[in-house]
């Protein structure tokens, strides 16, 4: 990949002899300070220095097969819960995972009831079935459909975890299954978003979309904005507001204000209000706003704020 440069700072470098990305040296971009973004590495059977693997059933882990084209057979053996471990000698966030399930035996897949992702941090974790020494990452809708490919991907602020594990359960005894073409890509990032923007407590922070202000009076003309791409005016005190990039969906939630500013604090007062609008239906390209006077007068206002959050 070589280095991603912003403002003249090295952002990235990827070693493509061990795949790893380096961003540790971010540094400091505009006002946002960068702590240790870590590395993030993505394993192969050559590179798997530091985690062990191990199955509920006793056996090796063939690693070569696991990472290729060849199945791996996790046992269920006798009882109707397996699974397949990996620890590591340090905490790290899982990125991204995924892997090809095979049909097992008998009813294999088809029978399967239960299969969940799961993460612990206790030094030797009880291997039962939903002890509480393991964190569900991740639960997957059963029964599977025979040979499919199955993923997790990790949030931003994913906890780190030394022990990952891939559980199964059947309806009944005797099961097992068969996988292959693991993708494992980890990280030691101990970066946090909340630190620069001054955030506490473990609320997560969702991001604003997009903005515009813009003046409402006279010829409607964007004073700012952020992936808003045009505003116009459909009627007195009635706007469309187009977006640059789509939203992810429909369902998202807006905040309307309106200014009217001509002298000192001035305003309509108490009876001013700004509204987005469901009929017009939102859109993931476009959104409808208005403002009123007393309710029911619609009212074109000197300036327009409009933020949406989804």
């Amino acid at each position: 990949m070589g280095t991603l440069q912003v403002g003249g700072t090295t952002l990235g470098v990827k070693n493509t002899g061990t795949n790893k990305v380096d961003l540790s040296n971010l540094g400091e971009v505009g006002s946002i300070t960068g702590g240790n973004l870590g590395t993030i590495t993505q394993r192969s059977t050559s590179n798997i220095s530091g985690i062990t693997f191990s199955e509920s059933g006793g056996g090796t882990v063939n690693t070569t097969n696991l990472f290729g084209s060849t199945n791996v057979t996790i046992h269920g053996s006798s009882v109707i819960h397996a699974w397949l471990k990996f620890s590591y000698t340090t905490a790290v966030k899982i990125n991204k995972l995924q892997w090809f399930q095979d049909d097992g035996a008998g009813s294999g897949n088809t029978e399967n009831i239960h299969l969940s992702f799961e993460g612990s941090n206790v030094d030797s974790p009880n291997p039962g079935a939903g002890h509480t020494d393991w964190i569900t990452l991740k639960s997957f809708q059963t029964p599977l459909a025979n040979d499919e490919y199955l993923s997790y991907s990790g949030a931003t602020n994913a906890i780190k975890y030394k022990h990952y594990r891939i559980r199964w359960g059947w309806a009944s005894s005797g099961n097992f299954c068969r996988i292959h073409s693991f993708v494992l890509e980890d990280t030691d990032s101990t970066f946090d978003i909340k630190a620069p923007l001054n955030a506490t407590g473990s609320a997560p922070i969702y991001a604003c979309r997009a903005w515009v202000n813009f003046n409402g009076t006279g010829t409607v003309a964007i004073r700012n904005s952020g992936n808003v791409s045009s505003v116009g005016e459909e009627a007195t005190g009635k706007y469309k507001i187009n977006f640059t990039q789509s939203m992810p969906n429909t369902n998202y939630s807006g905040v309307v204000n309106n200014s009217e500013d001509t002298s000192s604090y001035g305003n309509y007062g108490a009876g001013s209000r700004g509204y987005l609008h469901n009929n017009p239906a939102r859109n993931i390209d476009y959104c409808y706003v208005s403002t009123t006077v007393n309710s029911s007068t619609f009212t074109d206002f000197l300036t327009m704020d409009v933020l949406i959050i989804g």
